[in-house]
């Protein structure tokens, strides 16, 4: 037998002593996923106005959170903060399984609106926490009881819902307070850190950059920032650069009459020959033959236009660029694939240049 004696007074206090004045969360969206039944890349997208949870049932997959891939796991429980890009691999041969929730109007004390981490930390936690408790039924049976009073509504089944949504968050809040570790607040450290780099490159990547000046501007080690940027990212400082500078001279080539010459020196690289080779063996051709099949005319404002280099072919589709802007030619398409090489599974039909 198992029995708990509570206390006189026991959760008397005010229950939303942890939400700022007025807020109140509730449920926007609950979903069930099951990758054989929806089976396909749910691309890079953000939500405005919610915070969503996502509980991984069953299967690994890899999923993008602000441009860094995580392997996902049973278990694992991830947190989108509002405005927070992701990027879900539902593909069926993941056979992934998991519970997911969309919660609006919630502002913690001391986080922006809808947000339940602080945007510094990694968004990704295992529900058996440091102290050895597995949580993962408990939030299981959470998400299984809403769907239980969604599904078979009576007079009361929204007002349980609301409080099934409290619970939640609260275990959550259990769940995320503990995980912060030494290991874990250096990694939002780390992380904060890679933020700062990718920013300064992000707006010095035309210049003679070197490793010395963007140490010097964060105040570390040279090995230090290439080891914690490229375990962050996937790519060294020195790639990231690169793959910027390919990336604004592919839209230069796209959008401008200036030559490959002029446009190899004013997004960074001195060396036109360099300039060359280097744009050939990541994009696959070279700056010409890219201008010749992905170029406009300036008075080419129909979108069903075809490129200035003839051919019948369909003008490329605007999306949203990645955090890395490396573009490949896709063999299946005349369009420009905007996948990384840490993504390149989800454009099967990208050719990677080595």
């Amino acid at each position: 037998m198992e029995q708990y004696t509570l206390k006189k007074n026991f959760a008397r206090r005010d229950l939303f002593t942890w939400l700022e004045h007025g807020s109140r969360p509730e449920l926007a969206h609950l979903h069930r996923v099951k990758s054989r039944y929806y089976n396909c890349m749910r691309t890079l997208h953000a939500h405005a106005d919610t915070v969503e949870l996502v509980l991984v049932s069953q299967g690994s997959s890899v999923f993008s959170i602000n441009g860094v891939p995580y392997g996902v796991d049973p278990g694992d429980l991830l947190i989108y903060n509002s405005n927070v890009v992701h990027e879900e691999n539902f593909e069926h041969d993941k056979n992934l399984e998991c519970y997911s929730c969309s919660i609006r109007g919630l502002h913690l004390k001391g986080l922006r609106e809808n947000a339940l981490i602080p945007d510094s930390m990694p968004p990704i936690f295992h529900t058996t926490t440091c102290d050895g408790v597995n949580r993962f039924h408990s939030i299981s049976s959470l998400f299984e009881l809403m769907f239980f009073h969604l599904g078979n509504p009576m007079s009361r089944s929204e007002d349980a819902c609301a409080f099934l949504l409290f619970t939640l968050i609260a275990t959550v809040l259990d769940i995320t307070q503990s995980a912060t570790t030494p290991d874990q607040l250096q990694k939002a450290k780390d992380t904060r850190l890679c933020m700062e780099i990718k920013a300064y490159i992000d707006e010095h990547f035309c210049e003679d950059l070197t490793l010395q000046a963007i140490a010097q501007e964060v105040n570390i080690s040279m090995y230090h920032m290439s080891h914690i940027f490229k375990r962050q990212y996937g790519y060294s400082p020195l790639q990231y650069i690169t793959y910027r500078r390919i990336g604004e001279a592919q839209t230069l080539l796209e959008k401008t009459d200036e030559s490959a010459t002029q446009i190899g020196i004013k997004v960074g690289f001195g060396n036109p020959s360099y300039f060359n080779t280097i744009f050939t063996k990541k994009v696959g051709m070279s700056p010409l033959k890219y201008r010749k099949i992905y170029a406009f005319t300036k008075d080419d404002d129909d979108p069903a236009a075809s490129p200035r280099g003839g051919g019948g072919g369909v003008r490329p589709v605007e999306r949203p660029a990645p955090p890395f802007p490396l573009l490949q030619r896709c063999v299946n398409a005349r369009t420009a694939c905007r996948c990384t090489p840490a993504w390149k599974s989800a454009c099967p039909s990208a050719t990677i240049a080595s």
